[in-house]
């Protein structure tokens, strides 16, 4: 992947407003980095803070060249009609120690006048969530719609503390979603499937209850996010010690089946940056077929586009699924310092 193809470039992916796949364009905006990953050393799982000080060495980038990589984005998707946009940083679109408020303002009132373009969608965590600036951002935006996207991981409190290292409560997330709500935007979620010293069948049930949690918190659409092993963190500790493997691709096609009906669930990608070390897979027979219906999936929203054939690895992933899962304490695992 060339440097532009990383920065910027488009997919299909099913929009639910329209009913029909929209042609989505993606642009990673070096941010100055996770405000919570720079206090405490982040999420368990997250190689973010390694790509983030690799582009802008950890400090807040002046808005001219933010402006600039928004052109870049611009003049990328020039002609290709654009309908969604994503914006990813590394961290919290709304936090102006990451991403300049100037830019913010800049960006929200730019993205209102992109011919075409229907609705863009930015990360943050929860504590960033305010009235004040949800609210400025969706006048700025004006008819194209705002979604404010929070990776809520866990349903669980225990799990999303201890297994994500994740920083705050339900009790945040609820009351950023009802923020997001009052202020005419819209919610996109974060499900993580299978954090460390978690086994298969514990990691699809927290899976599945999350993603129903969050649809009935009126998100609008979901992501199942499956681990992946990125260098440097602690999950990749674990994985060298033979303590962890990512998910089998059988457990996300489970979540997947009991979930499709809730509302709008797509499955995230495997690569990013820094590239990974282990990814969900099954057999090497499978895998790459199976992930190829995964991401179908995500431009169709039809169930029946995945898990179309059987393989002899789904016993192997029964056996492991129904067996009593390895029990590594949350309490005597030690993290990387931050």
């Amino acid at each position: 992947m060339s440097m532009l193809e990383f920065i910027t470039y488009s997919r299909q992916r099913y929009e639910p407003d329209l009913r029909r796949p929209a042609n989505c364009w993606f642009l990673m905006l070096p941010g100055a980095g996770c405000a919570w990953a720079k206090a405490s050393g982040g999420c368990y799982m997250c190689g973010f803070k390694q790509a983030t000080e690799r582009y802008s060495r950890g400090r807040v980038l002046p808005p001219l060249l933010h402006k600039a990589l928004f052109r870049l984005w611009k003049f990328a998707s020039e002609g290709k009609g654009p309908e969604v946009f994503y914006v990813f940083n590394g961290g919290s679109f709304l936090n102006s120690q990451e991403v300049p408020e100037d830019f913010q303002n800049w960006f929200f009132s730019k993205v209102g006048k992109v011919q075409g373009l229907r609705r863009v969608l930015v990360e943050t965590r929860p504590e960033c969530v305010t009235e004040e600036r949800v609210k400025r951002a969706v006048e700025a935006c004006g008819p194209v719609k705002l979604t404010i996207a929070i990776g809520l991981e866990c349903y669980s409190d225990e799990i999303r503390d201890t297994r994500v290292h994740k920083g705050f409560h339900r009790s945040d997330f609820e009351r950023a979603a009802e923020i997001i709500a009052r202020c005419g935007a819209l919610l996109h979620t974060y499900t993580l499937l299978k954090p460390i010293l978690l086994g298969e069948r514990e990691s699809v049930a927290q899976a599945i209850r999350t993603v129903r949690y969050a649809f009935a918190r009126n998100s609008y659409t979901v992501s199942l996010e499956c681990a992946f092993v990125q260098p440097g963190t602690n999950m990749a500790a674990l994985f060298s010690q033979g303590l962890y493997k990512p998910p089998w691709l059988w457990s996300l096609a489970e979540v997947v089946k009991s979930c499709t009906h809730m509302g709008t669930l797509y499955v995230g990608n495997f690569e990013d940056e820094p590239p990974p070390i282990a990814t969900p897979a099954n057999c090497s027979f499978c895998s790459a077929a199976f992930t190829e219906e995964l991401y179908r999936y995500n431009i169709t929203q039809r169930v029946s586009d995945i898990n179309t054939f059987f393989c002899g690895c789904f016993e192997e992933w029964w056996k492991e699924y129904r067996a009593q899962a390895p029990r590594h304490s949350a309490r005597t695992f030690r993290p990387i310092p931050a």
